[in-house]
């Protein structure tokens, strides 16, 4: 048998299994044509295309929830933990949106009762960060920024006054600033050191 004739014998039987395959299939259809096979084919792929989606839209809507409970500063209170640059440390209680919106009252030693005007960073749009300055006509010019880690439900930033003290704080968050009584602040009898600017 010459080479011709072997590649032709083999191409029958090649052709001869896949009619064979195609007529057994387990979905028990028959594949006439290569036409049909594409038909099939096309139709798996736009089942998986719905399916896809559908399973997409679902994941997106169960998060949906989680998205409106993410860390944010307003409304909150933290107990943080301040350390100055004149080697100073004392806890401080930051009060956002207290007295009114916009707001935010640190208690202790590092304004001792001052309240602030605050808005959010990145021009009033991302609520994990704030900047804060102290309002005209204040007893001490300060500047406060930071933001709160998601993660970890904690305050982190730095501040800066008149004098050029610098101070980082950083603590966790004790709930809504509706409730005053879960943060107490650090007092100049506790901590004697830390008022002294305040005497300059």
């Amino acid at each position: 048998m010459d080479k011709h004739a072997k590649d032709k014998e083999r191409t029958d039987e090649i052709s001869y299994h896949l009619k064979d395959a195609f007529a057994n299939a387990p979905s028990g259809r028959m594949f006439d044509s290569w036409s049909s096979l594409k038909a099939e084919e096309e139709r798996v792929m736009n089942r998986i295309t719905a399916l896809t989606v559908s399973s997409f839209a679902a994941f997106a809507l169960a998060l949906a929830p989680l998205s409106s409970t993410y860390a944010q500063v307003t409304g909150k209170t933290f107990s943080v933990t301040v350390k100055s640059s004149f080697g100073t440390t004392f806890t401080d209680c930051f009060r956002f949106d207290v007295p009114g919106a916009g707001d935010l009252t640190i208690d202790g030693l590092l304004v001792l009762g001052q309240v602030s005007i605050y808005r959010h960073g990145q021009l009033d749009t991302v609520d994990t960060q704030f900047k804060a300055v102290s309002r005209a006509g204040a007893p001490l010019s300060i500047m406060h920024y930071g933001e709160e880690i998601e993660a970890l439900e904690q305050l982190t930033g730095q501040s800066v006054n008149e004098f050029g003290d610098t101070f980082v704080f950083s603590g966790p968050e004790t709930g809504p600033s509706t409730s005053p009584e879960l943060c107490v602040a650090g007092s100049a009898e506790k901590y004697p050191g830390a008022a002294g600017y305040w005497s300059r």
